[in-house]
């Protein structure tokens, strides 16, 4: 998986996207602008554990760590309609929309429909 770098503005407002280095989801992100005890002012829930962090991210300052925070891209997806070719039976046509319900709205008569079908950027 391609992680992007940690930023904590994302972070705070798309908590769903951040992961470890290693790969674990993060279900909670907290930062405490305010603490003057540390430098470690991010707290993230991993697994049942609550961990801290620098605001980059980093798990121990100028060191990596498997603990380290990343997020995952963005998420992004069109639908597409297949359609048999009228004339040719071995080629598809396609149409991409943005929403499924969008694409079904389209669902064109003239063409032999196959299938409306969901593409995107997720890994496997």
């Amino acid at each position: 998986m391609n992680y992007l770098p940690f930023d904590l503005e994302t972070a705070l407002k798309h908590p769903e996207r951040v992961v470890t280095r290693d790969g674990r989801k993060v279900s909670e992100i907290y930062y405490f602008k305010n603490k003057r005890i540390s430098d470690y002012k991010v707290y993230a829930c991993v697994e049942d554990e609550v961990l801290t962090y620098t605001i980059e991210g980093l798990a121990i300052k100028g060191d990596t760590r498997e603990r380290d925070l990343f997020l995952l891209p963005e998420v992004k997806e069109c639908w597409v309609n297949i359609y048999e070719e009228i004339f040719d039976p071995t080629i598809c046509n396609v149409f991409f929309y943005e929403s499924k319900i969008e694409a079904i709205k389209m669902i064109s008569s003239i063409h032999t429909y196959i299938k409306t079908i969901r593409i995107t950027n997720e890994p496997e």
